[in-house]
């Protein structure tokens, strides 16, 4: 199977040895042969011992988050940059991404080499990507 980002970029949270996409539905390392669960493309790291209480699929509406509210926080953002603001993001981390409130703005804004979005709830990545894709911030 070809490599990918996740293959490429991360390893092993059991030994740190290089992962490769496993047959099914699973990263395997190639050192110790642990295997990470992905399901629908979301790679599971913390294999389900960690997630959120809250609703994910009414997050935003119950925390009042809005297209102008993330429009609005990349600005401060990236304001308080300044100068430092860079010209291409490149390789882009998020980490607890949750809904992709601010992940809206930065890739609404700017253009990204690679994007990878981070969070221990599988539920919170899935509506994150679900909200970049409709707005047309996601690759197919």
């Amino acid at each position: 199977m070809p490599e990918t980002l996740l293959t490429t970029k991360f390893c092993c949270p059991e030994c740190q040895g290089a992962l490769k996409n496993g047959l099914g539905r699973a990263l395997t390392c190639g050192s110790c042969k642990s295997r990470v669960p992905v399901v629908e493309g979301i790679a599971d790291f913390v294999r389900g011992r960690f997630d959120t209480a809250l609703n994910v699929e009414a997050y935003e509406q119950e925390h009042g988050i809005d297209e102008t509210q993330a429009a609005e926080l990349y600005r401060l953002i990236r304001v308080a940059a300044g100068h430092r603001w860079p010209n291409s993001l490149g390789s882009v981390v998020e980490i607890g991404c949750g809904t992709g409130f601010y992940s809206r703005g930065l890739l609404g804004n700017n253009e990204a080499r690679d994007v990878v979005m981070t969070d221990v709830s599988v539920g919170m990545l899935r509506v994150c990507r679900e909200n970049l894709h409709r707005r047309g911030l996601l690759a197919d």
